[in-house]
C-alpha cells in the first residue's frame, strides 16, 4: 500500500519550521481556541524515532469538525502522493485552513 504524506511549513527561514509526515504516523488533534488546531505526529528524527511526539499548530475558519472532515479527507484521498495542508511560506493551505503555522519538533 503505497503511503500518503502531509507537507506543513512555516514562512519564516531556520530549524523546526515545516515537515513532511506520513499519515499513518497521525495520533490526533486538540482543540487550542476557537480557531487554531494543534495536531500530534510520531516523530522521525534522523530515522530514529523517538518518545515524543512533534506538534504543528495552524488555524482553521470553519468549525473543528469540518476541519477534521477536511484533514481526513487529505489523509485517506490522495494515498501515495503528498498533500499540502499549510504552507504559510508558499501561502498555500488546504481548505479551512490558514494563518501561521508553527512545526515544534520532538
Amino acid at each position: 500500500m503505497k503511503e500518503t504524506f502531509l507537507y506543513f511549513a512555516n514562512a519564516f527561514a531556520g530549524d523546526d519550521d515545516g515537515g513532511v509526515y506520513k499519515a499513518s504516523k497521525f495520533l490526533g488533534c486538540a482543540i487550542v481556541d476557537a480557531d487554531t488546531i494543534d495536531l500530534s505526529f510520531r516523530s522521525n528524527i534522523n530515522g530514529a524515532t523517538t518518545a515524543a511526539d512533534d506538534v504543528i499548530r495552524f488555524d482553521y475558519s470553519t468549525g473543528f469538525k469540518e476541519a477534521m472532515i477536511a484533514l481526513s479527507s487529505a489523509m485517506n484521498a490522495t494515498n501515495g502522493k503528498m498533500q499540502v495542508v499549510a504552507d504559510s511560506a508558499g501561502s498555500v493551505y488546504l481548505y479551512p485552513f490558514g494563518g501561521t503555522v508553527t512545526v515544534t519538533q520532538a
